[in-house]
Formats: structure tokens, sequence, C-alpha cells
């Protein structure tokens, strides 16, 4: 029987595994150099072997959260086929590919010709996040007949409310956001850099610290008042950053003057205070145009997103919202947004938002359990299918859209 290679193609991190997997390899989409290793680049996987993580250069495929540079994407894909990684018998494999919503079709012709031409797998399907994030929830509440739910995808690029009824995208409900976790990450570079050390070749350190640190405020403005001298203690602490002699891991800690304990043992170490930078860096998933950006928030998404479909379906929809992504797991994330989005919804709706314990592999783990339950029903395109009828089959087969 043929294995089913599953790959969650994410232009931060890419999720692959067997069908069958407990759990993907989750491994960064990128080809990385790093300052103090001259002879050799980081492909992928190989991340693992980087002894010192300060001031690494990033290579992706990915631009704006679109796959647009098949070399590089070659050589990653290259590295987790192998032996010691998943050990691809691609003769004797089926491959279940994520691919973004309103993906360009030239892009998605190439990545064909690629699965078939260079890789030789035996079939493939492909999908996309939002139709397979609800997956598992489809039976959690009272519309258990329904395949019918919206999802936000909060990544790396960008996030998008994706709303899906019987198996389609519903297209005039999609709504992007031009805001995910490289434009956080980046924020905070400037942000850091300004204020208190140059950061911005850090890229790598600021994202581990942007992880770590920040929080979605329940109250912006109560936290801003917070941040008095009085009661800032509160909410102020510093990032350590890794030496890699000392320690390999950057730490959190409430810094002495705020009357926290400090590591003796890291004393000596650089490192980044956080203060209003903890929950101001998370508030523009909510309110990108606080530092410019033209645009709605996702609570403001969602509701537009409920709006746009027919009326029948909207009820439906705000109670299955299913929330996936890096940037989900901020501590707040999906109080702050059902708190917002109650405001901004008719008082007779019901919401329901529902997050995995992790949001990041969750659509990895989701096109697994499709899998698993479609049996011999998976609606696959065969090499031999493709080499009869081009990409055309492909587009026509798994690209699905309700106008409405």
């Amino acid at each position: 029987m043929s294995q089913i290679l599953i790959i969650d193609n994410g232009a931060c991190s890419l999720k692959a595994g067997y069908s069958t997997d407990q759990a993907p390899l989750v491994v960064p989409n990128a080809v990385i150099k790093a300052k103090n290793e001259r002879k050799r680049v980081f492909i992928g996987p190989e991340i693992d072997e980087c002894k010192d993580r300060t001031s690494l250069f990033y290579l992706t495929p990915f631009q704006r959260g679109y796959l647009v540079n098949w070399d590089t994407e070659h050589q990653i894909w290259d590295r987790i086929f192998a032996a010691d990684k998943l050990n691809v018998a691609f003769g004797d494999c089926k491959l279940v590919l994520t691919d973004p919503n309103y993906c360009v079709p030239a892009i998605r012709d190439i990545s064909d010709e690629i699965i078939f031409e260079d890789y030789c797998f035996q079939a493939v399907l492909k999908t996309s996040s939002a139709l397979c994030a609800g997956y598992p929830n489809l039976q959690t509440n009272k519309f258990t007949n329904d395949f019918c739910n919206l999802v936000v995808d909060t990544g790396y690029s960008f996030t998008h409310v994706v709303p899906v009824a019987n198996g389609s995208v519903i297209q005039s409900g999609v709504k992007r956001i031009n805001v995910g976790g490289k434009q956080l990450t980046n924020q905070l570079k400037e942000w850091v850099s300004y204020r208190q050390m140059n950061m911005l070749e850090e890229t790598y350190l600021i994202n581990e610290c942007k992880e770590k640190c920040c929080f979605v405020a329940s109250d912006f403005d109560a936290e801003m008042r917070k941040m008095s001298n009085a009661t800032k203690k509160a909410i102020v602490r510093e990032y350590v950053l890794p030496d890699y002699v000392t320690t390999d891991v950057g730490v959190m800690q409430t810094p002495s003057a705020c009357g926290g304990v400090v590591n003796p043992d890291l004393a000596s170490l650089q490192r980044i205070l956080m203060g209003t930078e903890r929950f101001c860096i998370p508030e523009l998933l909510f309110r990108p145009s606080d530092v410019g950006i033209q645009g709605m928030g996702i609570a403001e998404a969602i509701a537009l997103s409920i709006d746009s479909i027919p009326e029948a379906l909207r009820g439906r929809m705000l109670k299955n919202i299913v929330v996936v992504g890096g940037n989900a797991l901020f501590p707040g994330f999906r109080e702050r947004l059902e708190q917002e989005l109650r405001s901004l919804v008719e008082s007779k709706y019901e919401t329901a938002i529902r997050l995995s314990s992790n949001p990041v592999t969750h659509v990895w783990h989701s096109a697994a359990a499709m899998i698993a339950a479609n049996g011999e029903n998976n609606d696959f395109v065969t090499r031999e299918e493709y080499h009869e009828h081009g990409p055309d089959l492909c587009r026509k087969r798994f690209y699905k859209f309700s106008p409405n």
C-alpha cells in the first residue's frame, strides 16, 4: 500500500510527515547562512547543527506568502526527503500539499511540474490550510452535518479569514490582512534598535524574544496606563540574549529593579528591556494602522467576511471559528479576539473561537485526520493522469470556490 506524505508548506516553517506519523517534522523553510560559518550554509533542518545563531541570514522561497523561488525550495525539499529524515520512496508515495489561497495559476502549474517531473510522486492532492483546519471540529457543535467553518490563518506573511462551506471556499468572504509574524518581528527589531542596541541583523534572536516575551492585551489602553512609574513593575521584563558559551537559549526574567531575582550565571550577558513592546507588538494584529499599515485588524476582517456571505450561513460560521498559525500562540490572543468580535457582530449571533493546543501544526494534523477518514475516496491526481491531461486537471480537481 502506498505511503501518503503530508506537507504543510508554510512560509516560515515547513511541516512534513507521513499520514500515519504521530507528529510532523517541523523545520525552517529557508536556507540559512551563519556569520561564524564561512564554508557552509544550513538547509532547513540543518539549522540544529548551527552552534552560534547570531547574525543569521535567511534566504526564503516565499515572498508575501507565495512560493516564488523554487531553486531554494527544491534544496529544502531535497533535504527533508533524504534518507536520514523522511526517507521518501517517490514512486510508491502519494503527496498531500497545502497551497495558499488565491495562488497565481503559474505558481501552481510549476509546483505540479516539479512534483511529477522532478520528484516523480505517484499522485498528488492539493488543498489549502482553510479546507483542512476546521475538519476535527466539525462534530463539536449542533451543526453536526455541516462542513461549515470560518478559518482564521494568522501566520508568517499575512492573516487570511476564509469561510468554508460544504468543502468549498466562499470566495466573496475571503479577506486578507497584510500583517503576520514577519511584520511583527521586523517592527520589534526597529524599535529595539532605535531605543536600545542595534539588532537589525538579528532576526532569529528578535523572533525568539517576541515569542517568549510578548502577549496580547485584553485592554490596550489599560496596559498603557500600567506603564506609569508606580505600576510598570508588573509588566517590564528583560530578555537575556544567549552568548552561545554560557547559554544557547534566551531567557525572559524580571529585572532586579522591578523586584526580580537575577540568575548570577547570566549577569554578564547582554539583555533587552521589554516594556510597552511586550503588548504593543501583537497589537498590530488588531490595529495595524498604529504603525501606518493601511487595513483592518483581525476582528474587523472577520466581521466583514461574515457580512459578505449569505445570511443563512452567518450564525453557523460564527459558532465555528477556527484559528491556526503561529501568531495565535500569543497569550491572550483568543480572549481578545472574542472580546472584539462580540462588539462587532449582531447580538443575535453566538460566537465560539477554537484554538488547538498547537496552532502551528494544526493544519498538518487536520490533513492527516481527513486523509484517514476518507480512505480510498481522497481525490488524488495520479502521475499518469497528469501526463495525459496536464495541469488543467489539477486546477479543475483541487481548487473549489463558491462565489457566494
